[in-house]
């Protein structure tokens, strides 16, 4: 009887984690159209950044500055935005040959990442993982998402709903385990994720 519900258990934990990967697909479903316009707001930075960079490494000049920009006389790409969201928008963008598909790529990406951490998280505060479903399901559909994701492209502000999980997770684990209670709160949160 013990092991059926061990393999029960098991299969929940990957089912849970498939019911992620597809409620972030069908969230992700307006990328797939033709017609969405990246380049308003913030998707027309950071679309222009990764191609000014990719543009300035194959010159084998210094990536940090692209020399194109501003007339000829450069602009440094990490001066507003971290470097995180355009380092991964550069390499999906490579991998497909398109940046905007790259874009496209990291957005479903962002939202399965966020929705697994806060699912880590919330299952193992409330040790329920009907409850963890619903909170992730909450936290991935919130409106300031879909705002970051589908009218402002922010891709920085989109990549902290990844990190509020994991923070979150690791001051719990902090204040509530006995063991590894020196380490630090993120390196503490990704040593002990379960599929």
């Amino acid at each position: 009887m013990g092991k059926i519900l061990q393999q029960l258990k098991e299969k929940r934990k990957i089912i849970d984690v498939i019911a992620i990967g597809i409620v972030a697909f069908l969230l992700s479903i307006p990328n797939l159209s033709q017609n969405l316009n990246l380049y308003f707001d913030d998707g027309c930075q950071h679309l222009m950044r990764a191609y000014g960079t990719y543009q300035t490494i194959l010159r084998g000049e210094n990536w940090n500055i692209i020399s194109d920009f501003v007339n000829g006389f450069g602009y440094s790409w990490d001066l507003f935005y971290g470097p995180l969201s355009e380092y991964l928008l550069l390499i999906f963008g490579v991998v497909t040959k398109s940046f905007n598909t790259g874009f496209k790529i990291l957005t479903y990406l962002l939202l399965f990442l966020a929705g697994r951490f806060m699912y880590q998280c919330v299952h193992e505060i409330t040790d329920n993982r009907n409850t963890a479903l619903l909170a992730t399901i909450v936290y991935i559909t919130s409106p300031y998402f879909f705002t970051d994701i589908y009218i402002r492209h922010s891709l920085g502000e989109a990549m902290a709903f990844v990190f509020v999980p994991l923070v979150f997770w690791g001051l719990y684990r902090l204040f509530n385990t006995e063991k590894n209670h020196y380490q630090l709160i993120f390196r503490s949160s990704l040593l002990d994720f379960e599929p």
